[in-house]
C-alpha cells in the first residue's frame, strides 16, 4: 500500500515560504508572474494531452482484444454506433426544425420527459421512433446499404 507524501509534514511551513517568495517576486516583476502562469498552463495542457494519448492507446488495445476474442462484440459495437447515429440525426433535426422538444413531443403524442430521456439517456432508438420523430420535425429520411469493411487476415 503506497502513501502519498505530505510535504507540509516533512518540512513544516515550507510550502507557505515557497508561496511567499513567489508572491514577493511576482510583486516586483509582473512579467515573471505572467510567464509562470503561462508555463503552468502549458504543462497542464501537455499533461492532459499525454493522458489522452495513453488512454486512447489502452482503450484501442482493449477494443482490439474484445473484437478478436468475443464473437458478437463487433455486431454489438455496430448496434451502439447505429443508436448514436440515430440520436445525432434526431438532435440535428430538432435544431433545424426550430421547434422545442416539448412541441415535438406533443406532435409525437409522448410526454416531453420521455422524449428527453430517449434523446439524452442510455436507451436505444428503434426505427419506428426515429421515423416518428423526424416526421414530427417535418423531415424524412432515406436508407442506404453500406458494406462492412473487409476483415483483415490474422497474422
Amino acid at each position: 500500500m503506497s502513501r502519498e507524501l505530505d510535504m507540509t509534514k516533512v518540512v513544516p511551513g515550507a510550502w507557505a515560504a515557497i508561496k511567499a517568495q513567489r508572491e514577493e517576486r511576482f510583486n516586483r516583476d509582473p512579467k515573471a508572474k505572467a510567464a509562470w502562469e503561462k508555463r503552468m498552463a502549458r504543462n497542464a495542457e501537455r499533461s492532459v494531452k499525454a493522458d489522452a494519448r495513453m488512454f486512447a492507446r489502452e482503450h484501442g488495445k482493449q477494443l482490439d482484444a474484445l473484437r478478436r476474442d468475443c464473437p458478437g462484440f463487433a455486431e454489438g459495437e455496430n448496434a451502439e454506433r447505429t443508436t448514436i447515429a440515430f440520436k445525432v440525426a434526431m438532435l440535428e433535426a430538432r435544431d433545424k426544425s426550430g421547434m422545442t422538444q416539448a412541441e415535438i413531443a406533443k406532435r409525437m403524442g409522448v410526454e416531453p420527459s420521455n422524449l428527453s430521456r430517449l434523446l439524452h439517456g442510455n436507451g436505444g432508438v428503434n426505427g419506428a421512433t426515429f421515423a416518428a420523430f423526424l416526421r414530427a420535425c417535418g423531415f424524412g429520411f432515406t436508407i442506404a446499404l453500406v458494406p462492412f469493411p473487409k476483415k483483415k487476415a490474422a497474422k
